[in-house]
Formats: C-alpha cells, structure tokens, sequence
C-alpha cells in the first residue's frame, strides 16, 4: 500500500472520527497503538502525513466495522477550532 495525499486523509479522518466517538484523546491513542505522541501530534491538522508503520499501528486499534460517520467534517473545517488555532487567539 502506497500512501499518498488522498489515501492518508481519508485515514486520517477515519481515525479522527474513531477517537471522537471513544472520547479517545491523542495521548490515549498513541497509547493504544503503541505509537509515539509526537507522531500523531497534529492528526488534527491538514498537513498530517505520517509514516505507513503509524498508519498501520493507528488502524490496527480500530474495528474492522467501524466507518467513518458521513456526517463527520474535519477538524480543521470546523468553525469552533478554527476560531481557536487562529494566530490572534494566541496573542498574549
């Protein structure tokens, strides 16, 4: 399996909506699946391209009968989260 930007998305929303339906949160799914937080760090973000061995330790945790909802919308198109990732929300 090649990995590439339309594949990776569509298992990135795939473990998204997994997490959010098992209030999973990134520190207790990388526990999960054995993989480093750094690695899974910014699953949230558009720009995730993570490697095949954590694409594959991510999926190993997920059920085979589990899609993804197709009411689910990413993150990064949410208006609450991108109101707080904006740069002036950060301002101090």
């Amino acid at each position: 399996m090649k990995l590439t930007k339309d594949t990776t998305d569509a298992v990135q929303l795939r473990i998204l909506a997994f997490m959010e339906r098992n209030g999973l949160s990134i520190e207790q799914m990388g526990e999960r699946a054995e993989v480093a937080e750094g690695a899974i760090r910014d699953i949230r973000k558009p720009t995730w391209r993570p490697t095949f061995t954590t694409v594959k330790k991510l999926e190993a945790v997920i059920p085979s009968s589990f899609s993804t909802p197709s009411t689910y919308v990413a993150p990064w198109l949410r208006r609450d989260v991108a109101r707080v990732q904006s740069p002036h929300d950060c301002a101090a």
